[in-house]
């Protein structure tokens, strides 16, 4: 079986908590590049996942950006990436249902890597 790194990386900005478990996964699950990340709250900063404020993203996420990215709307409109990648979803989101379980565990994996191949396979 090959093992492929994503060309450009992933880029992943939003809720601490949120990058780092997607980090975690992306970076040390499956072998991607890390390449920009960030969080949305000054307080909860680290060495490793920055504070960004919106000027900052504006100046380093452009339409060119390769790779993955998975950040909230306006960022990924920014970048002219579709929403599907939006980490913060809201209970009107066209494909959340209620009823269902949520994307955790096993299920949280295999839709993110669902994500990642839909999104690596339109580039």
């Amino acid at each position: 079986m090959a093992h492929y790194k994503v060309r450009g990386g992933i880029s992943v900005g939003d809720n601490i908590d949120v990058v780092k478990g997607i980090l975690q996964f992306a970076c040390d699950e499956l072998g991607m590049n890390k390449k920009f990340t960030w969080c949305d709250c000054k307080e909860y900063c680290t060495h490793e996942i920055l504070y960004w404020d919106e000027d900052t993203w504006i100046e380093k996420i452009s339409p060119d950006l390769e790779g993955i990215l998975m950040s909230s709307r306006k960022v990924l409109s920014r970048a002219g990436k579709k929403s599907n990648m939006t980490i913060n979803r809201g209970l009107n989101e066209w494909n959340l249902n209620i009823y269902d379980s949520s994307y955790v565990g096993f299920r949280g994996a295999m839709n993110l890597c669902s994500l990642w191949v839909e999104n690596m396979m339109e580039h």
